[in-house]
């Protein structure tokens, strides 16, 4: 039975929280950020891992797990310093004068430092912790895997000073980071080219919360280790005697303020992985990010893209440009057309209106007024050599209708139906053009 369920729902939770920032970072080739998300996201998964695998047990189940785990996450305990240290100095240089001088080989070299510190001082650092290991590995209930340390002089010179020598630094260069901001604000935000004094501020507040989490977290963890003491320096040999010896607490044997320092040391990862989405989970590039996300699921996954692009050609295709219809019509009206009389029409049976009631009509538009004036895009005939015959009531007549609609009163009749409108009345045949 699982004792603490919430354990790897909150580390795998803060591992995928790690990774919505990185693909912003990854395009602006930020080594230094990209290395903090990379040792975080490691680290969580190791952390949910190892609760799941000994969530109700202390035994040594996967030894060559352990022997992996433990070392990445000592090298984890001065990466993030590390790569706070690196954002912090290239801060320190973006808000310097010396910001203006910056070459591209400069970037480049300021690159190879970041990847050394990021990742070499950490590789540096896990093999010294072999010097001062001296077991194979803890493995505490519940929680999973931890390092073994001998505690010693050399222990408190090769690995718990390095993280609070890099922490100190972090702190050195964001504070003169502040103070070439504040000396050069007027400028600031002129002088840079893709960064905001917004996204400036976020970068430089993440380094410093990171960095305060992590000091609390060593020097807490660091007075745990020594307030019994140092343990003597014999020799190489006695140090590594019991070397492969493992650890196993259960959880149950422990005192409850154990348990309780335990957990509390444990959620320190996945709070640190929480104070960086804070940062950068909520700023102009993230919410660009998920609207890109979010097309991509539409487009992917509900098929949404096409179906879109369907009804706009369908709507295109239906619409009748409403506007330029009614300012014709409105122009068209506008004209004041002379009365002339209209002969009738020859056929007494044809269902055309009398002449009277043409004339109670000579308000209206006629057919050859609207056709006066073509429409910009619209290809109209010239059929005014053509006799014109009134328009008849049924298409005078004026109704409400949606402006959209292939139907609307507004919309000028083609000249297709103009000629079948005319063949009608005149009661003859037209054969249509062929565009």
């Amino acid at each position: 039975m699982m004792m603490h369920p919430e354990l790897p729902v909150g580390a795998f939770t803060a591992a995928a929280l790690c990774l919505v920032p990185l693909p912003w970072h990854w395009r602006a080739r930020n080594v230094s950020t990209i290395s903090l998300i990379a040792w975080l996201f490691a680290s969580n998964i190791i952390y949910g891992v190892d609760a799941i695998i000994w969530r109700d047990n202390a035994i040594v189940l996967v030894p060559i797990w352990c022997d992996i785990t433990t070392k990445l996450l000592v090298g984890a305990t001065v990466a993030l310093p590390a790569c706070c240290l690196c954002l912090c100095i290239q801060l320190e240089r973006i808000a310097s004068p010396r910001a203006s001088g910056t070459s591209a080989a400069d970037r480049t070299r300021r690159r190879y430092f970041d990847a050394f510190m990021c990742w070499g001082v950490p590789l540096i650092y896990m093999a010294l912790h072999y010097v001062v290991q001296g077991h194979r590995f803890d493995i505490i209930e519940v929680l999973g895997c931890r390092p073994a340390l001998y505690v010693s002089l050399a222990s408190l010179l090769l690995q718990t000073l390095p993280p609070l020598l890099l922490a100190a630094l972090t702190c050195a260069y964001a504070g003169a980071a502040l103070l070439h901001f504040f000396r050069r604000r007027t400028t600031f935000a002129s002088s840079l080219a893709g960064l905001s004094p917004a996204r400036y501020f976020r970068l430089m507040l993440m380094a410093l919360a990171e960095m305060a989490l992590g000091l609390t977290i060593t020097a807490l963890d660091t007075w745990a280790d020594y307030r019994f003491g140092l343990r003597p320096w014999g020799s190489w040999a006695g140090v590594h005697s019991d070397w492969l010896r493992v650890g196993q607490f259960p959880w149950l044997l422990q005192p409850a303020a154990g348990r309780a320092w335990d957990l509390g040391m444990w959620w320190a990862v996945p709070a640190a992985s929480g104070v960086f989405f804070a940062f950068f989970g909520f700023g102009e590039e993230a919410v660009r990010e998920y609207g890109r996300g979010w097309a991509w699921v539409r487009r992917v996954v509900f098929r949404r893209g096409e179906e879109a692009e369907g009804m706009k050609e369908l709507a295109s295709f239906t619409k009748c440009p409403s506007r330029k219809m009614r300012s014709f019509a409105a122009d068209a009206a506008s004209q004041k057309t002379e009365s002339t009389a209209c002969s009738p029409p020859a056929d007494a049976s044809s269902p055309l209106p009398s002449y009277t009631q043409s004339q109670s009509m000579a308000h209206k538009p006629s057919l050859a007024a609207l056709l006066e004036k073509p429409l910009p895009g619209y290809p109209v005939l010239d059929i005014r050599a053509d006799p014109v015959q009134p328009v008849p009531v049924s298409a005078s007549q004026e109704f409400d209708d949606d402006e959209y609609s292939l139907y609307a009163a507004t919309a000028t009749p083609t000249v297709a139906e103009a000629r079948e409108d005319e063949d009608a009345h005149a009661g003859t045949a037209h054969t249509p053009d062929i565009a």
